[in-house]
């Protein structure tokens, strides 16, 4: 009998130290209370932090606040390249350029580009033209054979009417080189091939501005060479250089006025 009685007498005392463990009911009544009460927490980790608490109803999309003291990281981003290039120029009318697309068939490279002709002067800007052509650039041809045409070497492209002080003229133009006259830089087996636009404004009085630029596909160094031997296509996402040598070039008034 005596152990039997020590026996229920251990039992007694586990149950009492399990049920003082346990949580009350009125404490787990207390404990939603406050829980109702209580408002999201911010903390500085916004990644993956254990810290934040959000109350139930509460918007998972809570302003974290960075903590005293610690300014927070901004992330910036390089500008993309303007649309247009702008052409500045000495005198007369002022340009800006901007490549649309360039396709190659089985016979032509065909360049499509907006022209933006602007009168900076005080006076009337008489009907002019716009001449030019699309050649291949290439270490083999001459500085001045490639940069210094003068009008009569080039073609009609489009005439801009006249354009009164401080106003513009939009023009859109296509320019076409045959591919039998592309002379290709080669790297390896690839072949590309270098655009060189070149252009010349020639005023109603016969005087002339010449433009040259060079066109591919935008990189980080400039603009890149388009490839010739991966069949017909056409390329978007261009950008233009100015050759700013092309300027310093002797202008020829005499053979402009043909």
């Amino acid at each position: 009998m005596a152990a039997r009685r020590r026996r229920r007498g251990a039992g007694d005392r586990r149950r009492t130290d399990l049920a003082s463990t346990q949580p009350r009911r009125s404490d787990l009544r207390r404990a939603r209370r406050d829980l109702r009460g209580t408002r999201a927490v911010a903390c500085s980790n916004t990644s993956s932090c254990p810290h934040r608490t959000f109350a139930p109803g509460a918007s998972s999309r809570a302003r974290l606040t960075p903590s005293p003291g610690r300014s927070p990281r901004t992330r910036t981003c390089r500008p993309p390249p303007p649309a247009t290039t702008p052409i500045a120029q000495e005198g007369g009318a002022r340009f800006e350029f901007e490549p649309l697309s360039l396709r190659l068939s089985l016979v032509y490279a065909t360049l499509s580009f907006r022209l933006v002709v602007s009168n900076p002067t005080d006076a009337d800007m008489a009907p002019s033209q716009l001449v030019g052509d699309l050649i291949s650039a290439h270490a083999s041809l001459g500085r001045e054979q490639q940069l210094a045409p003068v009008p009569a070497q080039l073609f009609a492209i489009r005439s801009v009417p006249a354009i009164a002080p401080g106003e513009t003229a939009e023009l859109r133009c296509e320019v076409q080189l045959p591919l039998n006259r592309v002379i290709p830089l080669e790297r390896g087996q690839a072949r590309f091939l270098v655009p060189l636009l070149r252009l010349a404004h020639v005023a109603a009085d016969g005087t002339w501005q010449r433009l040259v630029l060079t066109v591919g596909t935008e990189s980080e160094s400039g603009v890149a060479p388009l490839r010739l031997d991966t069949g017909s296509q056409t390329f978007g996402q261009l950008g233009a250089r100015v050759v700013e040598s092309s300027r310093h070039m002797p202008l020829d008034p005499v053979r402009a006025t043909g």
